[in-house]
Formats: structure tokens, C-alpha cells, sequence
């Protein structure tokens, strides 16, 4: 079922996962989730779902579309293509717009940006960020999040080793994972770019991967086109020692293990220059994630400087 409110946002209540992000975004309390009402007071349930719209409050603000993980709203002179497919592919909720407006890496991860953000702000996320935050054995330890019942849920505490973990669930919709790595300065890894792809092709309302260090650090790595994500994926399949993660397969390899900076910032280069579909963010003091930039100046004797810096 599809509307619009707001004169200008198109609404397509079939990708609805009930997950209740955009119900505190709307400053015009036009977005319900206590009752399921059915064109009644004004209201228009969503595919019989505990979420109903005010399509007369609403003002066409916007608020609601950046934190929908699944684009159940965007702007009428730009494509939805989002929903859970339940079957992977190439399809999904972070698609860039047609008309090339998204080629800025900051504008194609702002939507999924600004998700990743309001998930860390639910008590799932914050109740998985204490516990493996307090454990110092130096092993992996993390959770999967998921809505259910229109809340953001976890599974149980999952273990892995000093180096690598697998996390799995039975959610109808994950929306993302948490998991630590042991040591301080340690980003998402190449095995996590490679799960993160698995993930999201196995249910594409999965795009966001969160790693923590010990120091309180959090990283996120999530899916900003699924088309280039799976074409990155096809140019560049991964290779694996058996017993260990995945890692790029040579010379990419060479490239990230060699790149003339800090590991956050070799593998925001990798994701960046080879249009991966991916981008790798970072949590600032306020509790924003932003996408990790490199900037690239060549001095005069012909070297380059590499500099870190973050969207806006």
C-alpha cells in the first residue's frame, strides 16, 4: 500500500518492519504505534501493523526518511526501491538516487549514517555496548539486533576467539550486530566488510555492522548502494586461509595492508576508491556517526599525503 502525506513524501507501508525508529523522529506526532488504527481519526495503518501515519499532521518535514532502515519514506522525485526482501540481492533500502545526485560519498551515507546513530541510541544497542564493553578476556564477544514486536531486540551474548567470531540469529528482520574487538585502534577488518556483504544478502534489512574497542571507540560499517556492494564483491572475491577471516584478495591487499596510514583510514580508502557499496563510519563525542574521508595531497617532491577527516 502506498500514499502520500506531506504533499511531497511518498509512503510505502509493505516494507514496514515495525521497527519503530521513525515513530520519536516526527515532531509533529503524525507517526502512532500504541494502537493500529485503520483510516480512522485521521490516521492510515501501515499493512495492518501496529504503525499508523496522521496524514494530516504530517507537514512533510522529512524527519522520518534518514532513519528508516528499510525506505518505507522518501521524497516523491526520488526512487524507494527499499523493503525486506527476505531474499537478499541487489535491491534495498540505502539504493543511491537515479539521477546521480548520491555520487558524494558523504550524501550516499548520510540515510545510513543517520541510522546507524538512532539504532545506538535504542536499550538493545546500549545493553550489548555495556556488557562487551566490560569484558576484558581478550576475545571477540557481540551481539545481533533485530525488530520484533516493533522494538529493537538482541539475541544472546555470542562468543568468538582472539581474532575472528561468527554471530547468528533467527530474526525475521536483523537490522545490524555489535561485537568488540580486543584491542584499542582496531576498526572493522577486512573479514567484516566481507560478512557485512553475507549479511545483507542474506536479508537486506541487515546494514549496519558496528564494531567497539575497549576504549569505548565504535565504529560502524554499513551498506550505502547494494548494487556496487555485490559488483565490488564479484571484481573482488574474497580469500580465506582456513582458519582464519576473509581478507581481499591480492593486489588489493597489498594496497590496504600498505596505504600510508592508520588502519581506519586504509580501509576507508579501499571502500571509497573501488566504489564498494560500503563506507565506514565513526562515532564522535556527541554520539554521531560519521563517515571516515581521505583526503590525498601530493607535495612537491611527487609523494602524497594522506589526511583523515569526516562528513558533515
Amino acid at each position: 500500500m502506498a500514499f502520500i502525506i506531506g504533499e511531497k513524501i511518498l509512503v510505502q507501508g509493505e516494507h514496514c518492519i515495525e521497527c519503530t525508529m521513525c515513530v520519536p523522529e516526527c515532531p509533529e506526532q503524525a507517526i502512532d504505534d500504541t494502537e493500529m488504527y485503520l483510516d480512522v481519526g485521521g490516521y492510515v495503518s501501515l499493512k495492518g501493523v501496529t504503525i499508523s501515519i496522521n496524514v494530516e499532521k504530517c507537514t512533510g518535514c522529512g524527519d522520518c526518511i534518514p532513519v528508516c532502515p528499510t525506505s518505507v519514506f522518501s521524497y516523491l522525485n526520488q526512487p524507494n526501491s527499499g523493503g525486506n526482501n527476505n531474499g537478499g540481492g541487489t535491491t534495498g533500502g540505502n539504493q543511491p538516487d537515479e539521477d546521480g545526485q548520491d555520487k558524494d560519498p558523504c550524501l550516499k551515507a548520510a540515510k545510513p549514517s543517520a541510522h546507524a546513530t538512532q539504532l545506538s541510541q535504542t536499550d538493545a544497542f546500549n545493553n550489548a555496548f555495556n556488557t562487551i564493553g566490560g569484558m576484558n578476556d581478550g576475545k571477540e564477544h557481540g551481539y545481533v539486533l533485530g525488530s520484533q514486536n516493533g522494538a529493537i531486540v538482541s539475541t544472546d551474548i555470542q562468543h568468538g576467539g582472539p581474532n575472528n567470531m561468527t554471530l547468528n540469529h533467527n530474526f525475521e528482520n536483523p537490522v545490524g550486530s555489535i561485537h568488540i574487538h580486543p584491542a584499542n585502534d582496531s576498526p572493522p577488518s577486512v573479514g567484516d566488510v566481507y560478512s557485512l556483504i553475507n549479511a545483507y544478502n542474506g536479508n537486506n534489512t541487515y546494514s549496519t555492522y558496528y564494531v567497539m574497542n575497549p576504549d569505548g571507540t565504535v565504529y560502524a560499517l554499513v551498506v550505502t548502494d547494494p548494487a556496487a556492494m555485490n559488483q565490488f564483491l564479484q571484481n573482488h572475491p574474497y580469500t580465506q586461509i582456513p582458519g582464519y577471516a576473509p581478507n581481499f584478495p591480492p593486489p588489493l591487499f597489498d594496497e590496504w595492508n600498505d596505504f600510508d596510514g592508520s588502519w581506519e583510514m586504509s580501509l576507508s580508502h579501499i571502500l571509497d576508491k573501488y566504489d564498494a557499496g560500503m563506507a565506514l563510519l565513526k562515532r564522535d563525542h556527541q554520539g554521531n556517526f560519521k563517515k571516515i574521508n581521505i583526503d590525498y595531497k601530493k607535495n612537491p617532491d611527487g609523494t602524497i599525503t594522506n589526511t583523515k577527516t569526516t562528513c558533515p
